[in-house]
């Protein structure tokens, strides 16, 4: 179906189209109820919503522009858990303060996306004017409806392999990548990693980052080692650092996430190894509120991500073009993957 415009919606509802303007802006005793209903089932069988220049005209000028942030079920636990999102939305919510706009948060479950979807399309008639979208999934069905309505959208992560411009993000292939590539510069080369969901964004670029170092280093890629299938901030993976451990060819180094790195822990002390020692480790986002310097880890900066995020998504609803960014990731050298003595905060290298 092509693109639905409000002379096509007027023309099939057999009225002008100032009524249905009248009836977009909900002017009461403009539009008769018999009239509203028949505007309204075309408006349902067209799949139409007004795109974002004729909804500048209909919308009350005084009214505050509204943001939806898109979260679902494990992102929104995080954001009120998890100093990661926490520190995002920072960024967003200052970037909006010199501007009228106002967040609504959203929350997605995907055992309800087609409901989500129809959702969605009805705030954007005149309430939701652009939305942003955290943890994307492959199943999601969001973007390609923005894509299709001409809906405004930023997505936090990745994008690129979805073929979607709209994005501000981290460079985790590059992070995974350089981290185990100073594993190996250091003669470690039995790795584990701990990815999460693959068909995420993170998930992906994780996997996709592990997968680039070994290749380029010659070496077999090792997918034994790759611990998937795991919410990243909920589910643990205590089972699969045991069954790893305990195997014929155990890991020699892990490199996992903040929250994962606390199941690993007890993995190597209930099996009576050394952690830093026996098993090295580098933590991926890691953000603890004191910090541990003798952890190797990998940072993004989110504060920057969400601010960013933010101001190109007004670039968008002031219809301006906008191109993608990614922040590489900051490692910060420890001891924990036994690679040096350097315990101090500020000594870190941006890759």
């Amino acid at each position: 179906m092509g693109s639905v415009n409000i002379t096509r919606v007027a023309q099939e509802a057999g009225v002008s189209k100032s009524t249905i303007s009248n009836y977009l802006k909900k002017k009461q005793g403009k539009v008769s109820k018999k009239t509203c209903v028949r505007i309204e089932n075309v408006i349902q069988r067209l799949h139409y919503i007004p795109n974002f220049g004729a909804r500048r005209i209909i919308i009350n000028n005084n009214r505050p522009q509204t943001i939806g942030i898109i979260l679902e079920d494990a992102s929104i636990k995080s954001m009120f858990t998890n100093i990661f999102y926490g520190m995002i939305h920072s960024g967003i919510s200052d970037a909006f303060k010199t501007c009228q706009y106002r967040l609504m948060i959203i929350p997605s479950m995907f055992t309800n996306a087609a409901e989500n979807v129809e959702y969605l399309k009805e705030l954007s008639r005149g309430f939701v004017d652009g939305y942003m979208l955290f943890n994307i999934h492959e199943q999601d069905q969001y973007v390609d409806v923005f894509r299709k309505y001409n809906i405004p959208f930023i997505c936090i992560g990745n994008m690129k392999t979805k073929n979607i411009q709209n994005y501000v993000g981290t460079d985790y292939v590059g992070g995974i990548r350089n981290a185990v590539e100073h594993l190996f510069a250091h003669n470690i080369f039995n790795i584990a990693v701990s990815t999460g969901y693959i068909n995420t964004i993170i998930g992906w670029q994780m996997r996709e980052g592990y997968y680039e170092a070994f290749k380029k280093s010659g070496r077999s890629f090792p997918e034994q080692n790759i611990i998937a299938g795991k919410e990243l901030d909920s589910e643990s993976i205590y089972d699969e650092c045991m069954e790893l451990l305990q195997g014929d060819d155990p890991p020699e180094a892990f490199i996992v996430s903040e929250n994962h790195y606390h199941d690993l822990i007890k993995a190597t002390a209930d099996l009576r190894l050394k952690l830093y020692a026996d098993i090295k480790v580098i933590v991926v986002n890691y953000y603890p509120q004191i910090l541990d310097t003798r952890i190797t880890h990998l940072t993004a900066p989110r504060y920057l991500i969400g601010k960013m995020a933010a101001e190109k998504m007004v670039d968008l609803l002031e219809g301006r073009q906008i191109v993608p960014f990614l922040f590489a990731m900051e490692f910060v050298q420890g001891t924990s993957c036994g690679c040096g003595n350097n315990t101090d905060k500020t000594a870190t290298a941006l890759f």
